[in-house]
């Protein structure tokens, strides 16, 4: 199975068809509801547009809308984009200006799968890789050192929580857990306390 990747930086693009203009966007996204609230910003940016269809990809889900266009003649063309670039938690969103001349289903197949790959072809990509989130429990003598410590080997702090000692909350990349936790163990010397 080919690796799978994200969309690491918004890829944008624009091209005209026989007078209909196409903008497209390739963008990070986690979850259906970063979907939605990117497609309500476009139609707030763009209340004017014709068509507004859109494709995503995460990793449990994937989905597609026409948007009034020909049924597949739209958001499936991208939704193959994402697949065959194996991208996952990724989407495409292509914002249509209908310019008089009806393209075809095929023209539109056409128009909407070059937009796609236009505004792709301007976005960076990562590998995809499996987040852990995991709690630290660490003593007021640990705290600034372990802090530091967890930012250097890439984790991201997602909360703190501070009373007797102080309960980090982080997010990191599952494979590199292990080596994490040692180096976390070692530099308290063995008296941090790990949760979920």
């Amino acid at each position: 199975m080919e690796e799978q990747r994200v969309i690491s930086t918004t890829g944008k693009g624009s091209i005209n068809v026989k007078g209909s203009r196409f903008y497209s966007f390739a963008v990070p996204v986690a979850s259906q509801d970063e979907v939605r609230e990117y497609l309500s910003d476009l139609r707030s940016r763009f209340p004017d547009a014709t068509h507004i269809v859109w494709a995503y990809r995460l990793l449990s889900d994937e989905a597609s809308s026409d948007a009034g266009e020909p049924r597949g003649s739209a958001g499936l063309p991208l939704l193959n984009l994402l697949r065959s670039g194996s991208l996952v938690n990724s989407a495409i969103f292509v914002v249509r200006y209908f310019g008089g001349k009806k393209l075809g289903i095929p023209g539109l197949i056409g128009a909407y799968t070059e937009s796609g790959k236009i505004a792709l072809s301007r976005a960076d990509f990562a590998g995809y890789e499996k987040k852990l989130n995991f709690s630290i429990f660490v003593s007021w003598t640990d705290y600034n050192n372990i802090r530091s410590l967890v930012k250097r080997l890439g984790c991201d702090m997602l909360d703190e929580d501070f009373g007797d000692g102080v309960t980090l909350f982080l997010s990191a990349s599952e494979r590199l857990f292990p080596a994490i936790k040692e180096r976390i163990l070692d530099a308290t010397s063995g008296r941090a306390h790990f949760g979920d």
